[in-house]
């Protein structure tokens, strides 16, 4: 960095920064907190706001508190997915793993 206030001869101090990766971040489109559905209902799964702020690959997976198997396993965030869930308050989780083996959850209720 360089400073200088016109009558002085410039002032120069340099310094270093460790910026470390990051984790994937959740981007959700839909469906919304607290949205309400019948177990008729198609529920449209769309996180494809949802970014790796180094560029890496990363996938998503989804689980409920009502199952014991994924909703959706280690799939392209970027996609949009067509869910039938079983009636019931499922408390979703939803992670995010990039390539370095980075991972970021969230909740949805």
């Amino acid at each position: 960095m360089t400073v200088d206030d016109g009558l002085s001869d410039p002032a120069t101090a340099s310094f270093e920064i460790d910026v470390a990766p990051s984790a994937p971040s959740l981007g959700m489109i839909t469906p919304y907190e607290g949205e309400a559905f019948t177990s008729a209902d198609t529920i449209w799964w769309d996180a494809s706001n949802s970014t790796d702020w180094d560029g890496d690959e990363f996938n998503m997976t989804v689980t409920s508190s009502l199952m014991t198997e994924p909703i959706l396993e280690e799939v392209d965030p970027y996609l949009m997915y067509a869910l039938h869930l079983p009636a019931g308050s499922h408390d979703l989780t939803i992670s995010l793993v990039n390539e370095r083996g980075l991972q970021s959850s969230a909740m949805l209720s």
